[in-house]
């Protein structure tokens, strides 16, 4: 059993900060949007060329396939590394909202927790009107069955999830 939850889970969200490793996909960024910006100059100082008649069509049409090939390439490079530190905050986010309710309270769950429910659970299947697929956003997925005649509380039947085996 942790004593020390606040240093468990501050370590913890350190060990998840150093996966995944913001600073590396902001200078990518950085840098795939620089490239783009030299490309775009390149394509721009070609036109001009062609426009003052400096270079033939031929010439033109090879060199402009080329930037414009490799300016498409490192737009869809950057556009997925952006896309991924965007998933990163958002889970990032997602644990500090757990981090945060983890750290602040004391004592059991005795009523619902909507900030906790939804910062764990990333869905939940209706398998019927009495049985219910919880998949957190770890993936990992728990059964619950629940009938009307049951007299528990919405703490008791969260906490009292069985886990689905797969």
């Amino acid at each position: 059993m942790v004593k020390d939850k606040g240093f468990f889970f501050k370590m913890f969200l350190e060990n998840i900060n150093k996966v995944i490793a913001k600073e590396s996909k902001v200078a990518d960024i950085k840098r795939l949007t620089e490239t783009i910006g030299l490309l775009e100059q390149d394509l721009s100082e070609l036109v001009q060329l062609r426009l003052r008649k400096q270079i033939d069509d031929k010439f033109y049409n090879k060199e402009y396939a080329k930037i414009t090939e490799k300016l498409e390439s490192v737009s869809q490079e950057k556009n997925t590394i952006e896309m991924e530190y965007l998933d990163d905050m958002k889970y990032r986010d997602k644990l500090d909202a757990i981090g945060k309710i983890i750290n602040n309270g004391d004592e059991p769950l005795t009523e619902f927790d909507d900030n906790l429910f939804v910062a764990l659970i990333d869905k939940v299947l209706i398998k019927s009107p009495t049985h219910f697929v919880f998949i957190l956003e770890s993936g990992q997925e728990y059964e619950a069955d629940y009938s009307s005649q049951q007299q528990t509380t919405h703490v008791e039947t969260v906490c009292c999830l069985q886990k689905k085996d797969i």
